[in-house]
Formats: C-alpha cells, structure tokens, sequence
C-alpha cells in the first residue's frame, strides 16, 4: 500500500484532501505530520489516515 504524506492536513483544505482520498478509496495510507496531535481528532476516525507527531519545519523530525 503507497503511503500520501499530506502536509497542512489538519487544517481546512488539507483535511478536505484526507476525507476525499478516503472516500474515493484510494488504497493508499495518508501520513498526516502536526506539532498539535490534538488537532488532527477530526482525521482520528479515518482507518487510513495516520497522524505523526511531526513539525514539518524541523528535517530530522520527519527524516
């Protein structure tokens, strides 16, 4: 299965992309970095999105 990293998926328009590539079934698991876990408990209920404490500004934390 390809893993999507989406980044700005807890916000409006990335979380929008989330729950449309889930909805078409896309087959492929969606990685979802945040510095606020918190943040993301909308995407919580998707099996296919998998939220990563991350700060995408910071390259050894999404080595």
């Amino acid at each position: 299965m390809n893993k999507i990293v989406i980044t700005g998926g807890t916000g409006f328009v990335g979380r929008s992309v989330c729950e449309r590539l889930f909805e078409q079934d896309a087959g492929c698991r969606l990685v979802v970095p945040t510095r606020h876990l918190a943040s993301g408990r909308a995407l919580q209920v998707l099996p296919t999105v998998d939220l990563a404490g991350a700060d995408v500004h910071d390259p050894q934390a999404i080595a």
